[in-house]
């Protein structure tokens, strides 16, 4: 049974915005107060993971020496000062994108970022007018890979699984999307390898949100057939 597209759904952090390095930058300068080093491994062991496992992750690093609270806001005030000084960049074809899809779609955003950051990125973007729902992982008691944010974004735009589109960058996220039974678009992370088995489960995989329209249009073309 073939089902019109009416909804689009983006991800955040590695696919709207370039986060990556200022949550290196982050985590970093708070482990040189400690005394502590933060290696490309540990931040890839970090990506795309919910608030509350990367907590636990630097808990363990620092071995106690902060609070998991201790830990949050030291890591999220840095992000908060790199994101106000404008220090952060949008992947490629994010503007286009975008507007592709508030001209044509329900829009949503389900993104695993600390909520704090992600409404200081609506806002230092003004993006706040194009998402018809908005959820972080904080809104929800499971992350991705679970199914779960992406469900609730359907549910509240009135939409099925197979009438949406997921905008996806990292292991976890395009699991999640592949869960929630969405065609998933992956346009897979440049810093951290996506397993093969995560990427062939995609409907979709492209470099850039630059391929998007006419990865769409495929798309809808194949559900008219």
């Amino acid at each position: 049974m073939a089902f019109m597209i009416k909804a689009i759904i983006f991800d955040m952090d590695g696919l709207l915005i370039d986060s990556e390095p200022i949550w290196f930058r982050a985590k970093q300068e708070l482990m040189k107060t400690l005394n502590l080093e933060w290696t490309h491994e540990d931040q890839i062991a970090t990506m795309g993971v919910p608030t509350q496992f990367w907590i636990d992750y630097l808990y363990k690093k620092v071995n106690g020496i902060l609070t998991k609270d201790e830990l949050l806001h030291g890591v999220t005030d840095r992000m908060i000062n790199l994101y106000k000084k404008g220090e952060i960049e949008l992947m490629p074809g994010v503007k286009e994108a975008l507007k592709l899809a508030k001209e044509n779609y329900k829009v949503g955003l389900a993104t695993g970022s600390y909520k704090q950051l992600m409404e200081i990125s609506l806002d230092i973007n003004n993006w706040r007018n194009i998402f018809d729902v908005i959820l972080s992982s904080d809104d929800l008691e499971r992350g991705k890979p679970f199914p779960d944010i992406y469900l609730e974004v359907m549910k509240r735009l009135n939409v099925k699984p197979k009438e949406s589109v997921v905008l996806e960058d990292s292991r976890d996220g395009i699991k999640a999307g592949v869960a929630a039974e969405a065609n998933v678009i992956a346009i897979p992370s440049k810093e951290v390898e996506v397993p093969k088995d995560v990427l062939n489960s995609a409907t979709f995989v492209i470099d850039s949100l630059n391929e998007f329209p006419e990865v769409l249009n495929k798309l809808n073309n194949k559900n008219e057939s």
